[in-house]
């Protein structure tokens, strides 16, 4: 990840755990997200569907598209396949 992506990650890691903690209890386990055929949402576990719900958010998750770039949410995306 270049240095700009491990910001953006940090970034979004704390806002996802913070946002998840103040409405469900408890943040979001992001391991293994891309091994099912689908998100908890119901939509196909792409990275492009997640790459979307990064930037514009949906339901308690808030859109990042004015804290991160496409490229941001891109390397997201790559670091999530990471926890597979």
């Amino acid at each position: 990840m270049r240095s700009t992506a491990k910001h953006s990650m940090a970034t979004f890691a704390h806002a996802v755990m913070t946002t998840s903690t103040q409405t469900c209890g408890k943040p979001p386990n992001l391991h293994g997200v891309f091994l099912a055929k689908s998100l908890p949402s119901g939509a196909p576990a792409t990275d492009e569907q997640v790459r979307y719900t990064i930037i514009a958010g949906l339901r308690t998750m808030p859109a990042f598209a004015q804290m991160l770039s496409e490229a941001d949410a891109s390397d997201i995306v790559r670091y999530m396949h990471k926890l597979n």
